[in-house]
């Protein structure tokens, strides 16, 4: 079902709308049948529900999405893998360079961590400099190198400003949803658990709960 812009003759603004099309025999050949409905209100919502910043869902829209995905993987025994991301040191970079810059390492870290995700996960920024990521369909074995494949490419990212060059790293914990009565909140609490032990241990590093 494409969608796209239209522009509308009487007054030349664009809207974004999505067009819809059929067909049916009739009399004489085929006859095709297009419908186009104005989504501008669909895209306002889309728009509030993401963080100006990073273009990431925001907590709200995040936490209604890790509900349903987390209902699905109960009722179906199927697993789920959850990561928390901490950028390290991030107080320094923003006393060091400035809040433009550190908002431009969080937009950048955004850019790189959904470069290593499928389609099917779920990225948001739960707040200041911290990440989560939601993997359906992700045992403790694809958590772990994933959590791994994101600090690698984390470890190799540069952000580059007219006066600054510099890299950065982040602590990850990650855990998986257990069987019910488990929820998306105490595997969150359990990821974040991970998260500081981690951090404790030296920062740039990944700690999936439950390992030694």
């Amino acid at each position: 079902m494409p969608s796209g812009n239209v522009c509308a003759p009487q007054d030349g603004y664009s809207i974004p709308v999505e067009v819809s099309i059929g067909s049916e025999l009739a009399a004489g050949g085929r006859l095709f049948v297009g419908v186009v409905r104005d989504i501008s209100e669909q895209k306002r919502t889309e728009a509030e529900l993401r963080l100006p910043l990073t273009g990431l869902l925001n907590r709200r829209a995040f936490n209604d999405e890790a509900s349903r995905l987390t209902g699905l993987t109960l009722r179906h025994q199927r697993s789920l893998g959850v990561l928390v991301l901490d950028v390290d040191h991030f107080k320094r970079v923003n006393d060091t360079h400035g809040h433009a810059v550190g908002d431009e390492v969080l937009r950048q870290l955004a850019r790189t961590v959904s470069g290593e995700l499928r389609d099917t996960d779920l990225l948001a920024r739960l707040g200041g400099e911290e990440f989560c990521v939601l993997m359906p369909e992700t045992g403790s074995d694809g958590l772990k190198r994933l959590a791994n494949r994101l600090l690698e490419a984390v470890r190799a990212m540069v952000v580059r400003l007219p006066d600054v060059s510099l890299q950065i790293t982040v602590s990850i914990g990650g855990a998986n949803l257990r069987d019910p009565p488990d929820t998306f909140k105490q595997a969150l609490l359990r990821a974040d658990e991970a998260l500081y032990t981690a951090k404790g241990e030296g920062r740039n590093r990944v700690l999936i709960h439950g390992e030694a």
